[in-house]
């Protein structure tokens, strides 16, 4: 309503974001229609279109989901621009492959990330911070079966984001590298698992 009020053209749009954001822990079905109405409002906005894919896989429309990976993925992800977006898209598309266990394009976008693996991603002026790239990855290589680059990831992730004390990151980080162990289940894991947990369980309850 500010934003409006001041005629700011990115009203919306920062609080389409932010609502976004708010609405991931909390599920997205409610959020498919309006990503779509933004993705194709804002054509030129990659970022709507790879959060479509996203939006799509965790609703549970996996089809939908599926195509709209299938567009972006046509020239090898070629046809992202490499603009201020380009981190946030492939973030998404990235997430998105995990939850459709698209394992060839979730290698690809690993390739892609990789170089940028101490980065963090931030969207617009501040508007979400996604934690750092290392979180991205660490789901890339769980989706990949690479079980020791995956720890490896997460550890990283998990420094990054404790040195800049975001607590709601840090809560994904640990639910998500606890899920990645109990799944490994290597000697110790479940242990690993259940700390991570229990972290994880307190700093959320304290939000």
């Amino acid at each position: 309503s500010i934003g409006q009020r001041t005629q700011n053209p990115d009203a919306t749009l920062c609080f389409m974001v932010q609502t976004f954001g708010l609405s991931v822990g909390r599920g997205l079905n409610h959020m498919s229609v309006p990503v779509q109405q933004l993705s194709e409002e804002y054509v030129a906005l990659s970022a709507w279109r790879s959060t479509l894919v996203l939006v799509y896989a965790l609703a549970g429309a996996k089809a939908e989901a599926q195509q709209e990976l299938d567009r972006l993925a046509a020239r090898d992800f070629a046809d992202l621009p490499q603009d201020a977006d380009w981190l946030i898209s492939l973030a998404n598309v990235g997430l998105g492959c995990s939850v459709l266990r698209d394992v060839p394009r979730a290698a690809r976008v690993y390739q892609l990330l990789l170089p940028h693996a101490h980065r963090g991603i931030v969207v617009g002026p501040g508007l979400i911070f996604l934690g750092g790239v290392s979180r991205i990855l660490g789901m890339l290589a769980i989706t990949q079966g690479l079980d020791t680059e995956a720890e490896g990831h997460f550890l990283e992730a998990l420094a990054h984001n404790t040195r800049l004390g975001f607590l709601p990151i840090i809560v994904l980080t640990q639910q998500q590298f606890a899920s990645m162990l109990l799944i490994r289940r290597w000697p110790g894991d479940a242990q690993r698992a259940l700390r991570l947990l229990e972290h994880a369980l307190q700093t959320a309850r304290a939000l």
